[in-house]
């Protein structure tokens, strides 16, 4: 599931920037604040390099979010700053789930005209995606950093 969840890194960087805002966007993400250095966090076992970032996943990580059960959480760090994480889930209902707990933190989410059952909000400093794909009955939550995620785009080229 962590190599599906990194899949998701290139498709990250085609989300366009933007300047609104949403409600409550988030300064951290489970206790982690953005931007903080991985050797400040003892509780990260290492599991791949790719693309650029170091891949994360947390001892004894809750595989829930809201109602909706998780398959797997992976924090992304470049040049050992957090700014990124990847959260895989299945099936439809932790799909709805997940869109009501993100609705209730964050306010209503930006549908894509093109793909209905994806939704963004985009923030000034956080961008988060959730979308669904019927067939594979698998989705996705990734929530990036900017200045981090954008920093690493332009050293990428």
């Amino acid at each position: 599931m962590i190599k599906a969840i990194l899949c998701s890194v290139v498709a990250i960087s085609m989300v366009a920037s933007s300047t609104s805002a949403f409600q409550n966007e988030p300064t951290e993400f489970r206790g982690i604040k953005w931007g903080a250095e991985i050797n400040r966090l003892s509780d990260m076992e290492f599991q791949v390099k790719t693309a650029g970032l170091d891949i994360y996943t947390r001892k004894n990580e809750k595989l829930a979010f809201g109602s909706a059960d998780l398959k797997a959480v992976a924090y992304s760090f470049y040049k050992d700053r957090f700014c990124a994480v990847f959260v895989a889930y299945e099936d439809w209902s932790n799909f709805n789930a997940l869109m009501l707990a993100l609705s209730e933190m964050y306010g209503s989410g930006k549908r894509d005209e093109n793909n209905p059952l994806e939704h963004t909000w985009l923030g000034k400093n956080i961008f988060i995606i959730l979308d669904y794909n019927e067939l594979s009955a698998q989705g996705k939550i990734i929530y990036y950093y900017a200045p981090i995620w954008f920093e690493r785009d332009k050293d990428m080229q």
